[in-house]
């Protein structure tokens, strides 16, 4: 099956939604995640990332990542 996850947090945060991601991954399915660029918590984007444009990564070597512009949550 193909799923789509839309998601504001995804890795390098730390939130369940990794888990998920990476279960379904292994049950077969084909994942790709739709979310923003990493900034939680401290509102800065992540060195290696940038607030604006869109990246394409590969989360586990398998799974897309497609990341979206966004504000940094800031304080």
């Amino acid at each position: 099956m193909r799923i789509l996850v839309l998601s504001q947090y995804f890795w390098p945060e730390s939130f369940i939604i990794n888990d998920v991601v990476r279960t379904l991954d292994e049950q077969g399915h084909e994942v790709v995640v739709a979310t923003g660029k990493p900034n939680y918590p401290d509102g800065k984007v992540f060195d290696g990332y940038r607030a604006a444009g869109t990246q394409r990564e590969r989360y586990q070597g398998r799974i897309e990542v497609l990341r979206v512009p966004l504000w940094p949550r800031g304080q």
